[in-house]
């Protein structure tokens, strides 16, 4: 099984060489394939893209559908200008992206092979079937990855890869509030992510009290900059039942101490200032959870992705005694974090939900 064999290569890799390009190379190429050829009769969002690919090339007119942002629109005209199936499309589109992803990880100074390896596991199932996100959080990725250099062609460029990632999934303007942030510096963000609790609880109240039409005018603002004509109301104000909304506050609290106790050290923290900040971005707008469940959980997985880079940092040469003493707590916690998520982001990878029932089918084990 292509899968498992690239998740155990992946991880005996990563424990003894951090740079090993092409263990990883090999494991996204294996992920682009599964989440390539997903079966579109065992998940309506591949269903929907696919239906949403032939009909915007069967009819070749840009302004005919504005059901998704335009950026995502001209990537789909693309692939009929050179005249490929939907299949194809999708299977080279993933590909092209994984490698991006991959290339802004390694830009993180990250053991990417033990990346590759913890991803697959539980948030690559989700990028599957949220293709329009995982493309915009790559090009975000990217972005951030370049604001550790201090020049204005590096700072030009993630601006524009975050407005590129934005006309993929509209979610992504939340992320030019990193560009304000990362201003600071690190002892100023590690205040911010201290406080990051009590904001929160303030935030909760607030939206918590706030009429849910103030929430979807906004985002009918913010999706008509990104060329969608239409708004689903109704996912966007869905809510969340209590036990989800336990589940994510725990694990958000966990993430937050993990991330804390990784940054006991400014040498260690000053080439990850750009991650933190975008972990920073994901925490403060994971109260917008309490409008939906589903259109707003993926803050808090993108979240989840910024840990594994963390948790996959290559190791400083000079640590002192007092984060080494920590190494072992937030090994500890990161596991808890790890096997809380894969019960927690949509409905859990691990039980009788919905998301895990089509699992055996992006693998192939069942169906053609």
């Amino acid at each position: 099984m292509l899968y498992l064999l690239q998740v155990f290569i992946n991880y005996i890799i990563g424990k003894f060489k951090s740079n090993a390009v092409i263990p990883a190379i090999f494991g996204v190429g294996i992920l682009a394939y599964y989440a390539g050829t997903m079966q579109t009769d065992f998940s309506f969002d591949t269903l929907a893209y696919q239906n949403y690919y032939n009909q915007v090339n069967n009819y070749f007119n840009i302004g005919l559908n504005s059901r998704f942002e335009f950026g995502f629109k001209y990537l789909n005209l693309l692939g009929g200008i050179f005249g490929l199936d939907y299949q194809s499309f999708r299977i080279i589109s993933f590909l092209i992206f994984f490698l991006i992803f991959l290339l802004a990880v390694q830009r993180l100074s990250t053991n990417i092979s033990k990346f590759v390896a913890t991803y697959s596991i539980i948030p690559f199932f989700s990028d599957v079937t949220q293709v329009r996100n995982f493309f915009m959080m790559t090009l975000v990725l990217l972005a951030y990855s370049m604001l550790n250099k201090k020049d204005t062609l590096h700072y030009v460029s993630s601006v524009l890869l975050i407005l590129m990632g934005a006309s993929i999934h509209s979610t992504g303007y939340l992320f030019l509030i990193g560009l304000v942030l990362f201003k600071l510096d690190i002892h100023q963000l590690k205040k911010v992510l201290l406080l990051a609790i009590p904001i929160e609880v303030v935030f909760l109240v607030v939206l918590k009290i706030i009429n849910p039409t103030f929430l979807i005018k906004a985002v009918e603002i913010v999706m008509s900059k990104s060329g969608r004509d239409t708004v689903d109301t109704v996912a966007i104000s869905s809510g969340i039942n209590f036990l989800q909304f336990v589940q994510y506050l725990v694990l958000v609290l966990l993430m937050i101490w993990v991330i804390y106790l990784k940054s006991g050290v400014s040498s260690f923290l000053q080439s990850k200032k750009s991650l933190l900040v975008l972990f920073i971005v994901e925490l403060l707008t994971f109260p917008l959870i309490i409008f939906s469940v589903g259109s707003f959980s993926r803050l808090v997985r993108a979240g989840f992705v910024t840990l594994l880079i963390f948790n996959a940092s290559k190791k400083e040469s000079k640590i002192n005694n007092d984060y080494s003493n920590k190494i072992q707590i937030d090994q500890i916690l990161f596991i808890g974090v790890y096997i809380l998520g894969m019960f927690t982001f949509d409905g859990g990878i691990i039980g009788g939900s919905q998301f895990a029932q089509y699992i055996p089918y992006i693998l192939h084990f069942k169906g053609q």
